[in-house]
């Protein structure tokens, strides 16, 4: 596999496919958090919440979900793929570095002994959430991929 990058200013049906790339992550992540890393058996991110002793307001996290989801899917945009497997595959590979990146530092931040600069974060946390991420860009690309070539 290799990463092509559109110098292009601009490619065919780009409008459409940050449509549907803002529709699916804001649904991925809606998804995520509202329903599959908090109250279901997965529960990820409970045990950090409840050492914390806070949990984050609403309209913070729909901010924020939006907020990530502009700058993912225009980020996106920039990888243009020969075909839905290239897609989906590199996709995977960039969340796998994005998502790496950020749970890797989450979980030095937050180490299960003291010193600590956060509450616990479990290794399970950053393995789980970063599965998620690569299969979640993943599925960005490849829509992002189909808006492009079938519309």
């Amino acid at each position: 596999m290799r990463f092509n990058v559109s110098s292009n200013t601009y490619v065919d049906n780009d409008l459409p496919a940050w449509g549907y790339g803002f529709l699916v992550v804001v649904f991925c992540d809606g998804l995520w958090l509202g329903l599959v890393s908090t109250r279901s058996c997965l529960g990820v991110y409970n045990e950090h919440f409840k050492n914390t002793g806070a949990s984050p307001q609403p309209w913070t996290v729909a901010f924020c979900v939006v907020a990530y989801a502009c700058l993912a899917t225009s980020a996106a945009l920039a990888f243009v793929a020969v075909d839905a497997a290239e897609a989906f595959s590199a996709g995977c590979v960039v969340g796998l570095w994005v998502f790496g990146a950020f749970n890797i530092t989450m979980f030095a931040m937050a180490p299960p002994t003291p010193p600590r600069v956060m509450s616990n974060y479990p290794p399970a946390t950053a393995l789980v959430d970063t599965v998620y991420g690569a299969l979640a860009t993943g599925l960005l690309l490849l829509v992002q991929h189909s808006a492009r070539t079938q519309l």
